[in-house]
């Protein structure tokens, strides 16, 4: 079990050290960085055999987690085709077959539903509320007082996947979408900042053409909308960020 994504599932496997832990997909919209054995850089990600890294440490892009057939994740003592020192993650993406076949998964949480039910948790203690007052250890809380303790307004992922035959015995196809798109407060401000993560496509189709020889081609659109990245305390909504990405992992392959 995990938030579905990468990082959340990093956070369960040995040799990694998180220096953050995503619940229930708290972490939406940002990559969450970790150590392997001393080493914050230099690592790798490919997704059906693409080197999508960003940099010396981070990934391009943001992943339709749905479309995993698996992954694997290395901290140290990686294969030889690890062209670096760091840590490595290799992900493979499901296939069509002979029978169609598919998958829908959504979930949402937030304070306000259409029958008035919350769905998430805010326990702030009171004297976090107010500035100044004794805590139950007889502790003064100074500082800014804290008018929520879950960030979270509201949150929702959609995710579905089709594959089957295009010829059977010969052809097949995989075609999967993913929306997963966040609204949450900052500290100190009134504005909702958006976190919207899209893979409004993920194809793979092969093609047998022969006992002994392969066609496989794959593309992936991933997009990225985060229009307040970095407000905070010291970040003023002047000041903020609008990040606006999109990339296109593909490959075609022959074996």
């Amino acid at each position: 079990p995990n938030a579905r994504d990468i990082w959340a599932a990093m956070a369960q496997a040995p040799g990694f050290h998180m220096t953050g832990y995503d619940v229930g997909g708290s972490h939406t919209g940002t990559q969450t960085g970790f150590i392997t054995y001393g080493l914050s850089q230099q690592r790798t990600t490919r997704i059906e055999g693409i080197n999508t890294t960003e940099g010396a440490s981070a990934n391009a892009g943001y992943f339709d987690f749905g479309s995993f057939e698996e992954f694997q994740l290395g901290a140290a003592g990686n294969m030889a085709d690890q062209d670096v020192p760091g840590a490595s993650l290799n992900i493979t993406v499901k296939s069509g077959g002979d029978r169609f076949s598919g998958m829908w998964y959504s979930d949402w949480q937030g304070d306000r539903t259409p029958l008035g039910v919350k769905l998430i948790g805010d326990n702030v203690p009171d004297v976090f509320r107010v500035t100044r007052q004794r805590d139950e250890d007889g502790f003064f809380r100074a500082g800014t007082p804290l008018r929520r303790g879950n960030q979270i307004d509201r949150q929702y992922d959609l995710n579905g996947h089709i594959g089957g035959p295009i010829k059977k015995g010969r052809a097949w196809f995989f075609y999967s979408y993913r929306l997963n798109d966040q609204y949450k407060y900052i500290l100190g401000f009134d504005d909702l900042a958006q976190s919207k993560l899209t893979n409004p496509y993920t194809v793979k189709a092969t093609y047998q053409l022969s006992r002994g020889n392969q066609l496989i081609g794959y593309v992936n659109k991933r997009e990225k909308l985060q229009a307040l990245r970095e407000l905070g305390a010291n970040v003023p909504l002047s000041a903020s960020w609008f990040q606006a990405s999109r990339n296109y992992p593909m490959k075609l392959e022959w074996t």
